[in-house]
């Protein structure tokens, strides 16, 4: 069959994907267990995820900190045991939070299973939170934190999420010089206590793992009661913070970052999938609006871009750029420009359609083998949504239309809600 070059493929809407599809397995304790079994390579991903993130500390850093320094020392192992063993076997041990979960990941080659899980186990059941790592620790995140007050963009980021929630709220907690001094060994084991058991947690494996991994993971993990807490919830309440507009001077600078936006819906409301659509069109791509005015066609920025992040007590719109210092003005001009835009006029047929292609390939890139789908998965878990929610999501960006869009922007993004923050000049 010779090939007709000249005439460009059929491109055809995409309407379902066939996802690589999981187990679910309990563990003798009762601590869930999802798997998706796909690769050619015989490695491992295990991930434990804790509902253990900012949201329920009480104090900046604690979640982080507790977890960060997980892998600092156990009743088995120090922390150069600890680095040792895991860089001989070739594996590699990823500690991470958000402000929901805390997240410890290992990913290990198949046939030293046995010995990575054990430093796993040492490191989720018996740390200890030596005094002189947890010293060292803090000292380093000190240096890094007071050489952040620097760049502005920092500044910004950290700033805002305390404007949108408020100082008070987990979310929004400020950190200051002062708080690395106040951090001590008994803050992080009473979070650990509290929050690292095995009934507040799940488990994720991904890749091609053996067979014998279930038998492996509940003789390690499921045959006791670990961790003295007790399973955890989303259900604290906390006032939000009011609309506000913030300049934080900063001289001899170069840039100003801007930051705009809103405390707003979740993954869990009808309204949130068309609401990430329109932020798209907005700002949520290369060829967005806001690059296309802001970078392209006026040249404030470099880059410039809007998102929508869900968490389990709330979401949050944003646009983030840094500009050139004495284009601050023309660039917040523009800013509210493209707000009213989409907020008063139907997005195009055109756009719309280039849009909605994005976002359904931006998903498919993100599913794209065993690890990506275990992370794309912890959404369904996390948010209790029903098993088809990725078709669901892809059949919601498919059927919206531009007079739905607009009356979506109408409600959740007018400038009347937003949040102003400019740290650099004006």
């Amino acid at each position: 069959m010779k090939l007709k070059r000249e005439i460009a493929p059929e491109i055809n809407e995409i309407k379902n994907i066939a996802f690589i599809q999981h187990s679910k397995f309990l563990l003798s304790n009762e601590i869930p267990i999802y798997s998706f079994k796909s690769g050619t390579q015989e490695i491992t991903r295990i991930e434990f995820v804790f509902k253990a993130g900012n949201y329920f500390q009480k104090a900046p850093l604690y979640a982080n900190t507790t977890n960060r320094l997980l892998n600092e020392g156990t009743n088995k192992y120090n922390s150069k045991q600890i680095a040792d063993i895991i860089d001989f076997y070739g594996a590699y041990l990823e500690l991470e939070v958000d402000n929901d979960n805390a997240y410890i990941t290992l990913y290990s080659l198949n046939k030293y299973l046995d010995t990575t899980l054990e430093i796993m186990e040492s490191i989720i059941k018996f740390s200890n939170f030596p005094d002189n790592e947890l010293e060292t620790y803090l000292n380093n995140k000190k240096q890094a934190y007071l050489i952040s007050l620097q760049k502005v963009s920092h500044i910004a980021r950290r700033k805002f999420a305390g404007l949108i929630y408020g100082e008070t709220h987990p979310y929004g907690m400020q950190v200051s010089e002062n708080t690395f001094d106040e951090i001590k060994t008994k803050n992080l084991t009473d979070f650990y206590k509290k929050y690292y058991s095995f009934n507040n947690c799940y488990i994720t494996i991904s890749g091609l793992f053996p067979e014998n991994i279930y038998d492996t993971i509940n003789g390690i993990f499921g045959k006791d009661k670990w961790g003295k807490g007790n399973s955890t919830d989303f259900n604290k309440q906390f006032n939000i913070a009011e609309k506000s507009t913030n300049f934080i001077k900063v001289d001899n600078v170069m840039q100003s970052s801007i930051r705009v936006g809103c405390h707003t819906i979740n993954r869990l409301h009808k309204d949130y999938i068309k609401l990430v659509v329109i932020n798209t069109v907005l700002g949520g791509y290369f060829g967005s609006r806001l690059m296309s005015n802001i970078r392209e066609d006026k040249g404030y920025t470099y880059g410039i871009g809007s998102g929508v992040a869900s968490f389990q007590a709330g979401g949050m719109f944003y646009i983030s750029t840094d500009v050139g210092a004495k284009f601050t003005n023309k660039a917040m001009t523009e800013i509210y420009k493209e707000l009213d835009l989409i907020c008063d006029k139907e997005v195009s047929k055109g756009e719309l359609e280039t849009v909605k292609k994005y976002i359904i390939g931006n998903l498919i890139r993100n599913a794209d083998g065993a690890f990506a789908m275990a992370n794309i998965y912890k959404t369904i878990i996390d948010y209790n949504l029903p098993e088809d929610y990725f078709n669901y999501f892809i059949s919601e960006v498919n059927n919206c239309s531009a007079k739905e869009l607009l009356k979506i922007a109408q409600k959740y993004l007018s400038k009347d809600k937003m949040t102003e923050l400019i740290v650099g000049q004006k």
